[in-house]
């Protein structure tokens, strides 16, 4: 009898071998690459054929077309280079030829396909797009957004500027503030700092860097090759419209000067050097001309401005006569989720509303400010029944489509029960343990006094009536505070600021994260000054502040005061680590300056 089975076992191994070999084969690739993509008239570029894979054996060398347009070939033979790598357990190899050739004509051209055989396979490299620059005429050709030299005026060898990515936003739009290097490539960038701070008057500011180390890139500028680096990004938001100035911002920096290689794969550190110096570069201001909204007619607006979804829940919706409820609003996207209202709802008046809850979660990245925002409008709910919270349109101004989106929120039944647990209340009959008095009873006649002159009778009279208004007042104070939210603020801008310098006290105490204390520090003294004069929560810089105080003539030591403690908040993350006993000294100080805010404001 055959063996079918062991023969099937070897057809399915061979199988599986063959699948493998395929599958080695298909992970080589062939690849062309510029040393740079956009060259100038007379200026080297290297260009390289590489094949890259886990498995291969022979590789011929390709051919290059007679005629590449507008480079003339300046190696006869190419150079040739082998590397290894190994990665996640991996084994991969690559093997390159490399030629060299000399830009001179201008234009844009298109290097054709080449064909490499790899263990007797054909393969193909994709075509590559190049551009040539004029040297002597480079109008026309400029890369980068980097400031134009005046006629005649030679452009310096390194230089900073803020370029945003917007000059006419709409107020409540995000833009981006770029802070740009750019230096020759004779210069080596051994370190650099950015200035403590620069002005954002009428913008609410966001970093995005991350700490990473910037990248530089290669450009042309005025036909010389320079590199740029992007320093730092921040994310701004007008909170008013017209022009607006970014003030200018200062970078020291330590270079070199002297011999080195024109890579243009090279890191944005350089290595070593000659002629080592500190310079301070400046940025020029920038305006900006901002927008008003456009009239957003019947919808209903909360203020958000970029690109969001909103989402509404009740929970629970089967509730009890006495217990509480929560309705959910979730604005997740990104824009100026900050400076977003709380959305208002039709709600029946049967509804106890409380002070709401609101959470801000922001994700921050190179490529902006996103995250949720969430409100959580509290109630109870005293009389049993079928309540509906009718559909409500919320409408927000998308930049992008310049327009209005209009996101329709469906409605929600609440379900209210009567309180089967309610307590009840009982009488029974009481019996006073009352006997009969015995023995001899004397009798002795008593003054009589008039009613009027009793002191029972006043106090029986004006106590109910004290009582009554002191309850008055107190249901008045509590409706006002539920209702009225600008007055909630300022009434609980103290308590709240001392109740967090509370917390960071007690972090202080934890961790001794010196810098995430003093956040929170200027948080506080910011919160108290918007909470007491009722100002919007986002979008005021330090400099606001102290001139709104001065607006209240609030004394001025204690406005220096304010000052000394948001300068060193807001410089803390440059300056070498605090020790601890000034931490604590800055706590006790925000303590009595909050006291003092509080009353003065």
């Amino acid at each position: 009898m055959p063996k079918t089975g062991r023969t099937y076992t070897v057809l399915f191994t061979l199988i599986l071998g063959l699948l493998a070999v395929s599958a080695q084969a298909n992970d080589v690739r062939v690849v062309t690459s510029f040393s740079e993509t956009r060259i100038l008239t007379g200026e080297r570029v290297t260009i390289r054929i590489e094949v890259r894979g886990d498995s291969f054996r022979n590789v011929s060398r390709p051919t290059l077309p007679a005629l590449i347009p507008g480079l003339r070939s300046i190696s006869v033979q190419p150079s040739t280079s082998t590397q290894y790598s190994l990665i996640n357990g991996v084994a991969t190899r690559s093997y390159s030829y490399t030629w060299s050739f000399v830009a001179e004509t201008a234009g844009t051209f298109e290097f054709p396909s080449v064909t490499v055989t790899v263990d007797g396979d054909r393969m193909q490299t994709e075509p590559v797009s190049y551009t040539i620059v004029d040297r002597n005429n480079p109008a026309g050709n400029q890369q980068g957004t980097a400031q134009q030299g005046s006629a005649g005026q030679q452009r310096p060898d390194i230089y900073v500027q803020m370029e945003v990515s917007e000059q006419n936003p709409v107020v409540g739009q995000q833009i981006f503030a770029d802070l740009v290097i750019y230096f020759r490539n004779s210069i080596e960038i051994v370190s650099y700092q950015t200035g403590s701070s620069w002005a954002t008057d009428g913008f609410w500011k966001e970093n995005l860097s991350d700490g990473s180390s910037p990248q530089a890139e290669s450009v042309i500028l005025g036909g010389e090759r320079y590199r740029k680096a992007v320093l730092l990004r921040h994310a701004l938001f007008a909170s008013r419209s017209g022009p607006l100035t970014i003030g200018e911002a200062t970078v020291t920096t330590t270079l070199r000067t002297g011999a080195r290689a024109n890579d243009p794969f090279g890191s944005f550190f350089g290595g070593f050097g000659t002629n080592q110096r500190t310079v301070e570069l400046k940025t020029q201001p920038v305006e900006v001309t901002v927008r008003r909204l456009p009239d957003a007619g019947n919808r209903a607006t909360i203020g958000a401005v970029g690109n969001f979804t909103m989402t509404r829940r009740i929970t629970p919706s089967t509730v009890t006569t006495g217990e509480a409820l929560e309705i959910i609003t979730e604005i997740s996207g990104n824009g100026n989720l900050a400076l977003i209202s709380k959305p208002e709802y039709e709600l029946p008046d049967v509804f106890e509303i409380f002070q709401p809850q609101e959470n801000l979660n922001l994700n921050r990245s190179v490529n902006g400010l996103s995250g949720t925002r969430t409100f959580r409008d509290i109630m109870i709910v005293r009389r049993p029944g079928t309540y509906e919270i009718p559909a409500t349109q919320m409408a927000y101004y998308n930049p992008d489509r310049r327009s209005y989106v209009t996101v329709t929120l469906p409605a929600g039944v609440i379900n209210v029960a009567e309180d089967a647990g309610a307590a009840v209340t009982s009488t029974r009959e009481q019996r006073l343990g009352v006997g009969p008095v015995s023995g001899v009873v004397r009798w002795r006649p008593v003054a009589a006094v008039p009613v009027w002159e009793q002191w029972w009778l006043y106090a029986g009279v004006l106590v109910p009536m004290l009582l009554l208004v002191l309850a008055w007042k107190k249901k008045q104070e509590d409706d006002r505070l539920r209702n009225d939210t600008s007055y909630a603020r300022r009434v609980r801008a103290g308590e709240a600021a001392l109740a967090e310098l509370k917390r960071l006290r007690e972090l202080a105490g934890q961790s001794g994260d010196v810098k995430q204390v003093m956040a929170g520090i200027h948080t506080v003294v910011y919160r108290v000054v918007t909470d007491r004069l009722d100002l919007p929560e986002a979008g005021h810089s330090d400099q606001d502040i102290l001139r709104y105080l001065r607006e209240k003539n609030v004394d001025q030591a204690v406005i220096r005061q304010v000052e000394r403690i948001l300068t060193k908040c807001s410089t803390i993350r440059f300056a070498p680590v605090t020790a601890r006993e000034n931490l604590s000294y800055e706590l006790e100080q925000a303590q009595v300056l909050v006291r003092s805010l509080t009353e003065a404001l």
